[in-house]
């Protein structure tokens, strides 16, 4: 068969969407696996020896995108799509460039478009079982009902020596010198400001691990997007603090975290993404549900303090924020602290 699966939309869930793509090359070794993925994810995927082949799809969701996609799509003849995200759009494409067997969640409207279709699930499971449960139905009704092992594959992102090589020699164009200790933090979400922690928090948090570890080099990371956050986090720092946002590509990112002896980070993306090279870890939760967003790092450090008004969805708090002010200084840096202490 030729498969193809379309890749979710956000970083963090594309990290953990890995799991279930290994799944489904493990049960169909013999088929094409095809991912399908906006243009801008596809760095995450590069070096995952499952994927015979990604085709990068238009970062926009106009009609115009749409039916490029679709003609770019349907030369591939593909046997079956199985759809990681929820949307109608998603489904659409697939139908458009006529791959024979659609599978997915029922949501947005949409199972008329649907071939093979699962209720949508509405448990408080680990978001990666979203994706696993659902090519543990394929696996089941199309590899001789054969039994998943749901906690068998894991969401490692593969780096070769060749881009390591290549992203030392850009840090150390910028001044980053790799044989100190290096400190990664992210301070922005893509989702929205309220999934952050407030920017004089990460000045504080900053100022406290600058003094305790005067040798060691900070970076922030961030997108184009994100600079001018970034930016003003660090106009309070003269040196050892580097801002990396707008000036990396994903790729360039998710190699340089791998150099850090500790990541900091809201929950985002770039939190996924040091969790899956197994680097040491600080998450910092407010309207979001650990159980069902937290790193894979067995090891990572959750701070999380409930609130009545919390878990919500929105993307900007309508009210004080009073998540993420729970969350103080002293406490982070605590942890920071002792992660890297205990590293010497």
């Amino acid at each position: 068969m030729n498969i193809t699966v379309r890749s979710p939309n956000w970083i963090g869930d594309c990290v953990m969407a890995i799991p279930a793509i290994r799944a489904l090359k493990y049960y169909f070794s013999e088929s094409m696996l095809y991912l399908v993925t906006k243009a801008h994810l596809q760095d995450i995927f590069k070096n995952i020896k499952e994927i015979d082949k990604l085709i990068p799809i238009s970062d926009y969701n106009d009609i115009k995108s749409l039916i490029s996609d679709a003609k770019k799509l349907r030369p591939f003849h593909f046997d079956v799509g199985i759809l990681f995200p929820n949307s109608f759009r998603s489904a659409l494409l697939f139908r458009m460039s006529k791959v024979k067997k659609l599978v997915g969640y029922k949501n947005e409207l949409r199972g008329f478009l649907l071939h093979e279709k699962l209720e949508f699930p509405g448990n408080h499971d680990h978001h990666r079982f979203f994706y696993l449960d659902l090519i543990e139905y394929f696996v089941k009704k199309h590899a001789n009902n054969k039994q998943l092992n749901r906690n068998m594959f894991s969401d490692d992102l593969p780096i070769d020596e060749q881009e390591k090589k290549s992203v030392e020699s850009l840090l150390n164009d910028y001044g980053i010198e790799l044989k100190k200790r290096i400190i990664g933090i992210s301070p922005s979400a893509a989702y929205g400001s309220s999934k952050e922690w407030l920017p004089e928090r990460f000045e504080g948090l900053i100022e406290r691990l600058v003094e305790a570890f005067p040798a060691s080099e900070v970076l922030l990371f961030g997108s184009e997007k994100e600079v001018n956050r970034v930016s003003r986090i660090r106009a309070k720092f003269q040196q050892n603090v580097h801002n990396l946002a707008g000036r990396l590509s994903l790729r360039e990112s998710l190699t340089a975290i791998s150099f850090c002896s500790l990541f900091i980070s809201n929950d985002s993306g770039l939190m996924h993404i040091a969790a899956s090279l197994r680097i040491p870890l600080i998450g910092i939760f407010g309207p979001t549900v650990p159980q069902k967003t937290a790193p894979s790092n067995p090891d990572a450090r959750i701070f999380l303090h409930p609130v009545d008004c919390s878990p919500c969805r929105h993307k900007a708090c309508p009210t004080d924020h009073r998540c993420m002010k729970a969350v103080q200084v002293d406490e982070v840096f605590k942890e920071a602290n002792k992660i890297l202490r205990d590293s010497d």
